[in-house]
């Protein structure tokens, strides 16, 4: 089994399976996909993937916001909400030649490649948007992937405070050892280590659009040393957080 690796982005991403199956983790689900599924992960949303060690292929787009229509854009990340999407071998032909032609003009300097890859964008969501029946949320059935699932949402709303492995595995009514053996084999990281993510994520987003103290973010987001948070910090991204907000208003300016 190929491990999955936990990211987020400041980007839309888009996934495409074109042969083989995978499990993808988003938005505190875990999805089953198989050659033809279409998932979209919201910008700052942590999600990662992992697939058994058999031939397998897929194709990732990254996008930026200035690519959703203002107008669709609330429905489009309602529907994306709802899991993987999965087309009629007719809406599947639409949507490749859709991303087909993005591809090639991916690169291209072109004076209207930008709003050319909008009309892109556009036909390919207006078509999601026209048939939201073919969306399902396809969640692992088990009893502990429901619980990790349950787990995960714990966390992204309250990682601001002390969550321990021992209430979460009491919750799961599983031994601490057993829940961390599977929470490790089924996300991709170990618990602690996830819980440190989901903090360095939101502060990631902190530092970027306020401006709150560095002593503040931490304490926002569960860190209740900001000397220990500069160097988690500082180890996960490769600069303390202080330089790193100044590089980032520096490309907001630019």
């Amino acid at each position: 089994m190929q491990p999955p690796i936990e990211h987020s982005h400041n980007r839309y991403e888009m996934f495409v399976i074109l042969h083989g199956v995978c499990t993808f983790f988003v938005q505190n689900t875990l999805l089953h996909m198989e050659a033809g599924d279409l998932c979209i992960v919201p910008p700052y949303c942590i999600h990662s993937m992992s697939y058994p060690n058999t031939y397998h292929e897929h194709i990732v787009i990254n996008f930026s916001e200035q690519y959703v229509d203002k107008k669709i854009e609330d429905e489009l990340n309602e529907v994306i909400s709802w899991g993987k999407y999965t087309p009629t071998p007719e809406d599947a032909t639409y949507i490749k030649d859709i991303l087909e032609d993005i591809f090639a003009n991916a690169e291209s300097t072109d004076m209207y490649n930008l709003v050319y890859l909008k009309t892109c964008f556009d036909r390919l969501f207006v078509k999601m948007l026209r048939t939201k029946e073919q969306f399902n949320k396809d969640i692992k059935t088990d009893t502990l992937s429901r619980d990790i699932a349950r787990v995960l949402e714990y966390i992204s709303h309250n990682y601001y405070q002390d969550i321990t492995l021992v209430e979460m595995a009491e919750s799961c009514h599983v031994s601490p050892s057993y829940f961390s053996k599977f929470f490790k084999k089924t996300i991709g990281m170990g618990f602690k280590e996830y819980v440190t993510f989901t903090r360095l994520t939101v502060a990631e987003n902190l530092l970027k659009t306020t401006d709150l103290s560095i002593a503040d973010i931490a304490y926002e987001t569960g860190f209740n040393d900001s000397n220990y948070f500069s160097l988690v910090f500082r180890q996960h991204y490769g600069t303390p957080p202080t330089d790193y907000r100044k590089k980032r208003r520096k490309k907001t300016l630019v």
